[in-house]
């Protein structure tokens, strides 16, 4: 995990960065602690940390995104239950326009209805960062015609 120092030096080198609008774009993977055959245990630190790091990665590239991840870093948060998480996060979804799964989402049920929430809907999936720049660049060449 990086250093506030780190995060700080990073956001100060993203500034001037231009954020696009007519975007958002929802950040989809596991929070709560999982147990991974190849990896062993993730706390919700681990998992709060991965979907920050897509986070800025994409504010650094001048997409917005929504960090559900980031509602998980108080301890007071785990008074909700997971229901009321998943109807706000569903809500949140209706106003944005992508979703980016990130790795092991497939372990989270969570992340598994918000998928299945974005496909119903219509709304582009990605799996990566790099996969999602595609479906970006390729909208962004349709509205330029």
């Amino acid at each position: 995990m990086r250093t506030g120092e780190e995060l700080l030096r990073e956001r100060e080198s993203a500034a001037g960065t231009e954020m696009r609008r007519g975007i958002l774009v929802y950040i989809s993977g596991p929070i709560t602690p999982i147990y991974n055959k190849e990896l062993g245990s993730l706390s919700i630190e681990m998992n709060v940390a991965i979907g920050l790091d897509a986070h800025l990665e994409l504010l650094r590239l001048g997409i917005p995104s929504f960090c559900p991840q980031m509602g998980a870093i108080l301890p007071s948060c785990h008074q909700l239950s997971w229901q009321t998480w998943i109807d706000y996060d569903l809500a949140i979804l209706d106003f944005c326009t992508h979703i980016l799964m990130l790795p092991r989402w497939t372990e989270s049920r969570g992340a598994t209805v918000e998928r299945q929430h974005m496909i119903g809907v219509g709304k582009p999936v990605a799996y990566s960062i790099p996969e999602l720049l595609d479906i970006l660049e390729k909208q962004w060449v349709k509205e330029k015609e």
